[in-house]
């Protein structure tokens, strides 16, 4: 795609617009290189930019290189859709926190059990925001980096009300240093 073309758009506009609209991916081949024309095209994510005067083997290259890189990204998409997919139907609930023990992540089940809106979850510290019960139980499977089942702890949710949840706390570990929690959680009414 060069930057400069005739009509109402110029090059970047329509390589946004193919990206967007058909998820193809963009070579720029341009004799422009200034700061606000590089920015412009870097936030439609462009797999090359190549400067003219250019040699036909350094275009090939770019192109063979950007249909790889196209390709493997839409696996990697495709999978992550796949199994954020396979979590969100699982009826139990399932959260994960970050290494500094915020909640990052919580499907269609945990809101459910926890009866919470998404906004209400993410984002919030297991430590500090939820109940008091459960905390010790958290902090001994961060402690010990081990799998721990934690059963019939009391939770108030919603006007008063009190379940009892249980579920696995498995610790996320990476280069062998806490990265977060996978928890589950179902309720016993």
């Amino acid at each position: 795609m060069d930057i400069v073309l005739q009509g109402e758009m110029d090059g970047i506009e329509t390589a946004r617009e193919i990206r967007t609209r058909f998820n193809i991916p963009v070579v720029y081949l341009t004799a422009y290189s200034d700061g606000e024309i590089l920015e412009r095209a870097k936030l439609t994510e462009p797999f090359g930019y190549i400067i003219k005067p250019f040699k036909e083997r350094e275009l090939k290259i770019n192109i063979v290189v950007a249909l790889y890189k196209h390709k493997v990204e839409k696996q990697l998409k495709e999978g992550k859709e796949f199994y954020e997919n396979v979590l969100e139907e699982i009826i139990n609930g399932v959260w994960a926190t970050d290494k500094n023990d915020f909640v990052r992540y919580a499907n269609k089940g945990a809101l459910k059990i926890m009866r919470k809106d998404l906004e209400q979850v993410v984002g919030i510290r297991v430590l500090k925001d939820f109940p008091d019960p459960f905390k010790p139980y958290y902090l001994k499977a961060k402690k010990s980096m081990k799998p721990l089942y934690y059963k019939d702890i009391p939770f108030n949710i919603k006007d008063g009300h009190q379940i009892n949840q249980s579920g696995w706390l498995i610790p996320r570990i990476k280069d062998g240093d806490f990265n977060g929690m996978i928890c589950t959680i179902e309720t016993h009414d």
